[in-house]
């Protein structure tokens, strides 16, 4: 989720956190993200991924953007 505010454009990060994370240091932060299962539509997952990260439902979101997907060095595609 970004917006554009005073000419600049702010990015809403998450810090991670859970028993995947217990030594996980301050500076790490990321977007909210998920895995989907095989058939699910992708949106609405990460509606789900978001609100279960985040605590809140982005209510006031004008325009979901799709930004397409990158393929990590061990081979997991995200989107």
């Amino acid at each position: 989720m970004f917006r554009r505010k005073n000419d600049e454009i702010e990015v809403l990060l998450a810090h991670p956190g859970g028993p995947f994370f217990v030594r996980a240091d301050d500076g790490v932060w990321t977007i909210p993200k998920g895995e989907a299962a095989p058939g699910e539509d992708l949106l609405t997952r990460a509606q789900i991924e978001f609100e279960e990260e985040l605590g809140f439902r982005p209510e006031s979101v004008q325009q979901w953007i799709q930004l397409g997907w990158i393929q990590q060095k061990g081979g997991k595609i995200v989107h």
